[in-house]
Order: C-alpha cells, then structure tokens, then sequence
C-alpha cells in the first residue's frame, strides 16, 4: 500500500526554504485602526466564512514603515466564485489572474486575490502557459497560503497580517529584510526575472519609493533580462508607466531607468531626445512639476509626461518629413506617425492619444498669437494643458517668456473684455479651428 506524504513530511524535504515566522503585530506597532476599515471587513467577512483571509502585499509593508499606504490587498484560500458569494457588490475581473473587487462604492473597493501556485510549477507542469523566452503568461493555478507566499515577488511584499488576531506571518525572513532596508526578490533572481521581466521595473520603482536598496544578486541579474521587456504586453508597460511616473518618485525613477538603459524598451525615440541639451531640460523640469503636482494633491494627466518625452523626436521627424511637403503637413505627419509608434509600445488609451495630439496642435496656434483666433483657442477644452506645455517650452528658451504672459493675461480676462484686449468688434466664429 502506497501512503500519502503527509503535509510534515513535504515541507520537511522543501530545501532552502525557511519556516514561517510569526510575530505578535503589535510589537511593532502595526494597529488596526491604521488600515482602512473596508479591507478589514473583508478579513473578517471571509474569515467568518470559514476561510483564511490576510491583508498582503505593499500596504502591509508601508504601514510597517510609516508610510500611510492608500490601497489594502486581500489574500485568501476563497476560490474567487466563493469569495463574489460572500459579498452583495463583487465582480470577478481579469484573464492572466481572476481577482474579485468587492465594491464599496463606486470607486471605492478592495481586491482579493485567491493564494496561487508558483510560477516554478507552471513553468514545469503547465507549458500551454508560457510565452516564448520562458515568461509566464497565465498563471489561474491556485494554491495554499505557504506556495502563495513563495510565488511573490519581494521578500517584504510577502507578509501576510491577520488584523482578527494581530499576528503577521513571515515566510521569506521579510521582517528581517524590512530593518536591514533590503529590497530582495524571493527566490533566484535569473529566475524570478524571466517568469515576469516587469519585476525589473517593480524592483526600480519600489526601492525608490521606499529608499531600499536592492540586493545584489538582483542588481547583477537586471541587465541580462532588461531585453524581455520587448516581450510584455503594451497594456501592462502603460500600467508601469503610471505607477513609475505619477506617483511622486518620476525624478527618482526617471534617473533608475535611464541608469540601467531601460527608457527605449518604454520610449523607443526617448534616446533621440536625451542627446539634446534644450529637450534634457524640459524633461526634468516635467518630471519635476509631476512630483511637485503629486505631493500636493493635484491631478496628473498620465499623457501631459509623454507629451514632454515625445516633443524633441517629434521635431526630428518633422525636419525628414518637411523635404516632402509642406511644414503644415509635416507637423500633422509627425504627430500621427510619433503617436502610431508609441502606441505600440505602451498601448496608450485612445483620449490619451487625442490629448497628446491636440496640445502639441496648439502649439504652433498659441505661438503664432493669432488675433482672429486668439478667443476660440483660449476657451479651447485642452488650452490649459497646451499653455502649461509652452510655458515648460519657455523656461528651456525654446518659447519667448512675452508670448506666455500675453496668454495668460488673455484667459484672466472676463470674457466680455478679451475682444476689446484684442481689438476686436466682438466674438469671432466659434468654430474657428486652431491651426
């Protein structure tokens, strides 16, 4: 008769792995009233249900550092159908993973993810869910709370708090990661970074969030697998773009990126720009008003940045395509083509595409200080951001600075005194199109 491994016996041959550690969480000063309450209930509607339930991820590591995270993840042993039966508002979303969000209000809800199996096992047992160069494209294959903690990414993104029992569970020596202030990614790193080449840009992006520095195993790996980016799907680069660029770390993180030759696997003509010393300036002084717009609560338009990255190559390839036509068609050439092509790469939402198109359009409108069309254009849905680019045009010299104050002394008229501002009879045409 052929016995059954007993769960003592598996864990007992797992080489290299070390034991869960469990801590009281009130030893280090992790409370529950520094978690939002509706992730809380979650934990404790699953819990009540029978089922494990944690709070994971990077908002258990910030809270342990102080930094008030926003967002709450849930893990649990709930298949994502059991977990949409335990609330009234839930939806199952996603393909590469099912998740469910449980639905607070409309933009308020908390994600739960079902534990998963490593990435180890589907690269041996499912290959249907491989890409080519050995990336992991779906990974729907469930598991148990200790295989979940060893398929995730960072050593301190990998502890589990129970707030029902104020006790946090360490399986990856995370907590000793978190004093030493080491960013390190559970695993081998020459694996852990072909399963998934975005970690590369999650390890850059974190360490600079939260001044860790990364391990040196991981350091030395990063080159060899930069490459595999070519291989990431256009949405997900998109989504690390955000995460990179408008969350107050652009400076930081713009700096990581181009340290390691990462900027063309995001902006293939962004090297063409960074050979300009006019076009190097602009771009730091918007990345600079991007952090500066964050940390004080403002909004950021994801596409005002790539506006900025994108203006230098787009001049470049008007000057080849001007000995063809006209410098009107040649601009409108370039911005179709610049657009197309990174596109892409980042798979850029469409209101984004027009967003860019149109304030680069009204660029040539707002230098030129047209009188006939100076009203239509000052009332025009994208004027706002089109002036905040010219005015980042003229703090590198390539707009005069008068140009900018007479726009701005246009739009903090009355409009009933912008015609008489401009010597006109009264309203032109509104549907004057800037040119």
């Amino acid at each position: 008769m052929r016995l059954k491994k007993s769960n003592f016996i598996a864990r007992l041959f797992k080489k290299g792995r070390p034991e869960a550690k469990t801590y009281d969480a009130r030893d280090f000063e992790l409370l529950r009233e520094g978690f939002h309450h509706h992730a809380m209930q979650v934990v404790k509607v699953l819990q009540e249900a029978g089922f494990e339930a944690y709070i994971v991820g990077g908002g258990v590591r910030d809270q342990l550092l102080d930094l008030h995270p926003k967002d709450f993840d849930v893990a649990t042993n709930a298949r994502p159908e059991q977990v949409k039966k335990c609330f009234s508002r839930a939806i199952i979303i996603g393909r590469r993973f099912r998740l469910v969000h449980v639905f607070f209000s409309r933009y308020d809800f908390v994600e739960v993810a079902t534990f998963r199996k490593e990435q180890a096992f589907l690269a041996k047992k499912l290959k249907t869910n491989l890409q080519k160069n050995g990336i992991v494209a779906r990974d729907n294959a469930y598991g148990t709370l200790e295989e979940d903690a060893f398929r995730r990414d960072f050593t301190v993104n990998a502890l589990y708090y129970d707030p029902l029992h104020q006790k946090i569970i360490d399986f990856n020596n995370g907590m000793t990661d978190l004093k030493h202030k080491v960013l390190r990614l559970i695993g081998k790193p020459t694996v852990r970074l072909q399963e998934d080449p975005v970690r590369i840009l999650r390890a850059l992006r974190i360490s600079n969030k939260i001044g860790f520095a990364i391990d040196d195993a991981t350091t030395q790996a990063i080159p060899k697998f930069i490459p595999l980016l070519k291989e990431i799907a256009g949405g997900r680069l998109f989504d690390e773009y955000q995460k990179l660029f408008l969350h107050g770390d652009s400076v930081r993180n713009f700096a990581s990126l181009k340290q390691f030759g990462i900027l063309p696997y995001l902006f293939p003509t962004l090297p063409q720009a960074l050979k300009e010393e006019r076009s190097v300036k602009m771009i730091q002084a918007a990345l600079e008003n991007t952090d500066a717009r964050c940390q004080a609560g403002k909004t950021i338009n994801p596409a005002f940045l790539i506006a900025v990255f994108l203006w230098h190559p787009l001049h470049v390839r008007m000057v080849s395509l001007q000995k063809k036509g006209s410098k009107r068609e040649a601009y409108a050439k370039a911005v179709r083509e610049i657009l197309k092509e990174q596109t892409l790469v980042t798979n850029m939402p469409g209101h984004l595409v027009e967003f860019i198109e149109q304030t680069w359009m009204l660029q040539r409108a707002l230098e030129r200080r047209s009188i006939p069309k100076a009203l239509h254009i000052v009332t025009h849905p994208r004027y706002r951001a089109a002036f905040d680019f010219l005015l980042l045009r003229s703090q590198v010299g390539e707009v005069k600075q008068d140009i900018c104050d007479w726009w701005h002394k246009l739009y903090q008229m009355k409009s009933e005194d912008r015609a008489a501002f401009l010597g006109l009879p009264g309203k032109v045409d509104g549907n004057d199109t800037a040119q």
